[in-house]
């Protein structure tokens, strides 16, 4: 069965540590191309299941997870309704 975007997304589950650690790491990066935010991104990528067992794709997961904020190219940060489930 393939992982959706909510099991995904559920810090209870412990599959999930290493991809919610790796969530954490684009947290606070600028939004764009700078070079820490496509290291961070790459860990999403390296801690995702593969994608013949997931429903989504890493972009999606990024976009259900974070959003950019602030003025200019801002800053990633957690989106306040998944913020309330996540550690």
């Amino acid at each position: 069965m393939k992982m959706t975007l909510a099991q995904a997304l559920d810090p209870r589950r412990e599959v999930n540590r290493g991809m919610v650690g790796a969530l954490n790491g684009l947290a606070g990066c600028p939004g764009g191309g700078w070079p820490e935010t496509q290291q961070a991104i790459d860990r999403i990528y390296d801690a995702a299941p593969h994608r013949d067992n997931r429903k989504w794709s890493v972009a999606e997961l990024i976009d259900a997870a974070l959003v950019v904020t602030g003025p200019d190219s801002g800053r990633w940060v957690w989106r306040t309704e998944v913020e309330a489930v996540t550690p």
